[in-house]
């Protein structure tokens, strides 16, 4: 009963604080961003905080959840969008508080979340109280996801956090399989529920997680002995149901999202692209010592006593130790790209595979296997008698000191500079090294707190290397000026910038609509116009539009404007941190140092054309009225002739012309169109994509049946 109480109440508790400790240096300002130190900019105010703010202001205005984002690339599907967060509940915590302190709080849960599965997955492998809270505490407050934390790197965070709860239930489903007990199918559905939740946090995290939850619940079930036909049998079901529950709870995002990316750029990645951030090989000597500061997507340092604790367990042959010292590996493995044949194998077999982006976040794995290894580790040095002698579990963690201790001294006596991570890493192993040998014979009851203690000094002197915080209202107000002016002078028309001169976090403030923007999802069709419109490359995958240059942000990339391709896009206004042809251009008026030009040829954001749409010398009048909100477009004008608008043509927006449906046909390759015949027309357009409702009624089914199976046992 003890027990339980403590893994119910006092565990959960001791992680929240733990987190608070992992954000420390959000303790100055909680309602301020944390960002990776030498960031320019991080990807909670490019993305999360733009989409919160759309949320906010549509569900205010005009009372409806935005299933349409207008606010970048001229329009696109926001239901659909993983960045987007409207299906995952937590990701609210950013619409309905203050910002900043919206994104810190939901950090700081799913900190916690991630520290208390990774402790109840030890503790149902059989690790004691210490070695299960060392474990947690060394997968949450690992350094790189601390560094993704300053990448502004919200929905990974989430997805990692849930990692230990989907491999806890697979594990759970196999044993109850291999016991022959009746759990069997309650447990399967409630790990496939967890599955379908880090999809709904972050798809790409799906196939990660799920590798890793799958290989441990084949641990699981033949570890004892090899499983019979009848286990077989129940295991490929339980598989089978875990999947179908998975793909239940994740329809609400998987509908809408698998027609995103076949329309978009996504789904012809290059073998270059995919493999742009696999990590050097040589980056993983940085698993005995950070790098401090380090780029978080190739920080491999898991943290000192991780790798000391752990090479004793695996010196002890722990039970388990072979599965998670092979799970390590496959995540450093996985990790290299193709500079090893494995990833080859892995995009082969594993359907989907080809759509990751970033090989080194499998490092996160790798984390998640030491983080146990380390907890079983612990586990052996404090179930050992005072009097006996020193365990086998010690050898690791005093090893590894003397390496690195001796790697110090070695680079110091040949007149080489010492890393500032190597001496700390060295210091705290023979710190932590000197008092398993003091309290193992004196004093036992003081190892476990001592070790842990050391653990969480680690952990957070390489976190305040990674994170600063950046008060709200600086970083929310970037180019703020320039905004101002913008809104002033450009009513409904959208905003062109070559250089990303206006900030997305800025613009979403001012209500601005942006032509260009950053997403790694983005609309094939749109970006070959936009492409035609500025002169890019539209060949070369890009998370920006358009492609940010080598040279940096702010290089003059030589863009060729063409402005009537622009005033079709409603592009009225287009800024620039240089000078800008062609000479048609009106202006620039400088605002902050930024190049302010108005497009003369700009369009309104519908028109009537007459005659053949885009003809040589058409004419075109704009329509009486004009109402718009993200999921609805209403608007009265005089046929006959095609009514243009200036927005992106989508599946799922559908036409009703006086009241009768009409068809939403292409207009200038990427914008929508309606037919009128001749007279006064009140002529509406909505967004009604059948997938997102099917998939929403498939996620509400999904779990209902899930709690059914859950409460009838």
């Amino acid at each position: 009963m003890r027990s339980r109480g403590w893994r119910g109440v006092v565990e959960p508790v001791l992680f929240l604080l733990a987190a608070a400790l992992w954000l420390a240096p959000l303790w100055r300002d909680p309602a301020g961003f944390a960002f990776w130190r030498p960031a320019a900019f991080t990807d909670l105010l490019v993305s999360h905080y733009p989409n919160a703010e759309l949320v906010r202001r549509s569900l205010t205005t005009w009372g409806q959840v935005p299933l349409w984002n207008p606010s970048i690339l001229s329009g696109a599907p926001f239901a659909g969008d993983p960045l987007a967060g409207l299906d995952y509940p937590p990701y609210w915590l950013g619409v309905l508080l203050p910002a900043g302190l919206g994104f810190n709080l939901i950090f700081l849960i799913h900190l916690a979340w991630a520290g208390w599965g990774a402790a109840r997955l030890a503790g149902r492998e059989g690790v004691g109280r210490a070695g299960r809270i060392l474990a947690g505490l060394l997968f949450a407050g690992t350094p790189k996801i601390i560094g993704h934390i300053g990448l502004g790197h919200l929905s990974l965070v989430a997805a990692v956090a849930w990692t230990p709860w989907v491999l806890l239930l697979a594990g759970d489903a196999a044993v109850s399989i291999r016991e022959a007990a009746r759990g069997w199918i309650r447990r399967s559905a409630a790990a496939g529920a967890a599955w379908g939740v880090v999809f709904l946090a972050d798809p790409r995290w799906l196939i990660p997680s799920g590798l890793a939850a799958g290989l441990y619940a084949i641990w699981r079930l033949s570890r004892e002995s090899l499983p019979g036909r009848r286990e077989a049998a129940r295991s490929l079901a339980a598989g089978g149901l875990a999947a179908l529950i998975a793909a239940g709870v994740a329809a609400v995002l998987a509908l809408p999202l698998l027609e995103f990316v076949s329309l978009a750029t996504r789904a012809q990645l290059a073998d270059a692209d995919r493999l742009a951030m696999q990590l050097p090989a040589q980056q993983l000597a940085g698993v005995l010592f950070p790098e401090l500061g380090g780029w978080p997507e190739w920080l491999t340092y898991p943290g000192i006593l991780a790798v000391g604790l752990a090479a004793g367990a695996i010196l002890a042959w722990r039970r388990n130790a072979r599965f998670w010292l092979l799970g390590a590996a496959m995540g450093w493995i996985l990790s290299l790209g193709d500079q090893t044949p494995a990833y080859a194998l892995f995009e082969a077999a594993v359907p989907g595979a080809g759509l990751l982006r970033v090989p080194a976040r499998f490092l996160i794995l790798a984390a998640l296997g030491l983080a146990m290894l380390a907890g079983h580790g612990l586990d052996g040095l404090t179930a050992h008698d005072a009097g006996r002698r020193l365990p086998r579990e010690a050898i690791g963690p005093i090893g590894v000191g003397l390496g690195l201790v001796v790697m110090a001294a070695a680079l110091g006596a040949r007149g080489e500079a010492v890393p500032v991570g190597l001496v700390g890493a060295a210091a705290l192993a023979a710190i932590a090294a000197s008092w398993a040998l003091i309290t193992h014979g004196s004093a036992p009851r003081l190892l476990a707190p001592g070790v842990i203690l050391i653990a969480i000094v680690d952990l957070v002197w390489v976190g305040f290397s990674l994170l600063e915080v950046r008060d709200e209202a600086a970083a929310l107000s970037e180019r703020q000026a320039v905004a101002e002016r913008l809104g002033e002078a450009g009513g409904s028309q959208r905003v062109f910038s070559p250089s990303y001169s206006l900030p997305q976090q800025t613009a979403s403030r001012e209500g601005l609509e942006l032509a260009d923007g950053v997403n790694p999802l983005q609309l094939r069709e749109y970006v070959e116009a936009a492409a035609e419109a500025t002169g890019f490359d539209a060949s070369v995958y890009s998370v920006t539009l358009p492609p940010l240059p080598e040279e940096g942000v702010r290089h003059d990339w030589q863009p060729q404007l063409d402005l009537d391709r622009l005033g079709l896009l409603s592009v009225g206004l287009i800024v620039s941190d240089y000078p800008l042809e062609p000479s048609a251009l009106e202006g620039p008026e400088i605002v902050e140092g930024v190049h302010v030009y108005r497009n003369p040829e700009v369009r309104p954001r519908a028109w009537v054309e007459a005659g053949e749409v885009g003809g040589a010398g058409g004419e075109w009048a704009r329509v009486r009225t004009w109402e718009w909100s993200p999921n609805r477009i209403a608007v009265e004008a005089e046929g006959p002739g095609t009514l243009v608008f200036s927005e992106v043509f989508y599946p799922g927006w559908v036409a009703r012309v006086d009241g009768e449906h009409a068809a939403v046909e292409r207009a200038y390759e990427v914008l929508r169109a309606v037919h009128l015949p001749e007279g006064e027309h009140s002529i509406v357009l909505e967004f009604r994509p059948w997938r997102v409702i099917v998939g929403t009624a498939i996620t509400v089914i999904t779990l209902l049946g899930v709690a059914v199976v859950w409460v009838r046992r």
